[in-house]
């Protein structure tokens, strides 16, 4: 995936968010897998120090 690391923090972000909050459905496997994927991919930047908020954008 050709993604910045602003923005693979942010598709982590969102994507952690519909994984809480949606009830499970026929996709959640594969955001899960894309989740896991991103997050195995070395960010510059943690997620917990990430200037984004996810609810607010």
């Amino acid at each position: 995936m050709f993604l910045n690391p602003e923005e693979r923090l942010l598709v982590i972000r969102a994507l952690q968010k519909v994984i809480e909050t949606q009830p499970p459905y026929a996709r959640f496997d594969e955001y899960k897998q894309l989740l896991d994927r991103l997050k195995g991919e070395e960010p510059e930047q943690t997620i917990e120090e990430s200037p984004i908020d996810i609810d607010e954008v």
